[in-house]
């Protein structure tokens, strides 16, 4: 039988502070990297996700960055992300769902009361840094330190040296008369006026021309360019740079479609929970269900497998936001 504790200690030094703490998993049989977890609350059984929301569905975190001591018990620092949204509601309790292939359990997690949240600290965390995953590496940044480390900065003394006028050597001294400034450039070479000006306009028709896409490769080059870049990014940075641009209903359809297709599966299954959940244009909502409907599931679509109730869940809110449609598959999956 599983344990799961969340307790103040950590295992770097830098990390004893508000909005850290340790993870123990005690009594799961399996390898962590061959595990996930999904934490939810007893308030309104929403689940916890990587960036510190409560989502309406399960949200699996890897447990791969946990280690295995000795007596078998799987230990790992978390933090503002996973702390805060379960220590700033203290009359919650919150079940642990463990899960490796088929095998699952779940438990209440115990939790010990020195657990701080981050606020604790009178400082804000920076909460990007935490947003790949509920267990931290070794390596991963962390807050600054609290005790500050006082620098002193050596001014350098800089040594001014006069400098020696030169004296005039004897003799008879030439007395050149000084060359007259020209005041303007095109006065002294019209040629190259005309040259710079020609192609300062054929700069601005370019530059019109990108800007406004009448050159028929704009679009394309600028499509080679985002995908380039997306390639570098992972998903959840993908998703983030999206929601900044404060995205439409029609936008966001367009970006899960595009992310079905290039298999970025967890920015596509997050950018419709999140935006279906908070919007209410019921597009949104079905097209997620239509992803689990038994009816209509296909592999490679980024779900391993259908899934009744997630459909049903996702129809009703489509329903409740006026989809005919919906109604219809609805009553279909039922």
């Amino acid at each position: 039988m599983a344990k799961i504790q969340l307790t103040a200690e950590t295992r770097s030094p830098n990390r004893k502070k508000p909005g850290f703490a340790l993870l123990k998993v005690t009594g799961w049989p399996h390898n962590p990297d061959q595990t996930q977890m999904a934490i939810q609350r007893s308030e309104d059984e929403k689940h916890l996700g990587a960036d510190g929301e409560w989502e309406p569905i399960p949200v699996w975190q890897s447990l791969e960055n946990m280690v295995v001591s000795d007596e078998g018990v799987f230990v790992g620092d978390v933090g503002p992300t996973l702390v805060d949204p379960i220590v700033n509601a203290p009359n919650n309790s919150y079940r642990v769902t463990l899960k490796s292939g088929s095998d699952t359990e779940t438990r209440t997690m115990k939790i010990d009361g020195a657990v701080l949240a981050s606020s604790a600290s009178g400082s804000a965390p920076d909460s990007t840094s935490f947003a790949k995953g509920f267990i931290l590496n070794d390596f991963e940044d962390v807050l600054p330190p609290d005790n500050k480390i006082e620098t002193h900065i050596e001014t350098p003394v800089v040594v001014q040296q006069e400098q020696e006028e030169k004296k005039p050597e004897p003799g008879n001294t030439v007395h050149e008369r000084p060359k007259p400034i020209t005041t303007s450039f095109f006065s002294r070479n019209k040629s190259m006026g005309i040259i710079l000006s020609v192609l300062l306009l054929l700069g601005f028709a370019l530059g019109a021309a990108w800007f406004y896409k009448w050159l028929p490769f704009a679009g394309q080059n600028n499509t080679d360019e985002s995908s380039i870049m997306d390639q570098n990014l992972s998903d959840l940075q993908l998703l983030q740079q999206f929601m900044e641009t404060q995205p439409t209903t029609e936008a966001i359809l367009a970006k899960s479609e595009e992310w079905l297709q290039t298999k970025n599966c967890e920015a596509m299954l997050r950018l419709l929970v999140h935006s279906g959940y908070k919007s209410d244009d019921a597009r949104i909502a079905l097209t997620y269900a239509k992803l689990y409907d038994p009816n209509l599931f296909h592999e490679g679509n980024c779900i391993d497998k259908s899934d009744k109730d997630t459909a049903i869940y996702w129809y009703q809110k489509a329903v409740e936001a006026g989809s005919s449609d919906a109604t219809e598959l609805l009553e279909n999956v039922k």
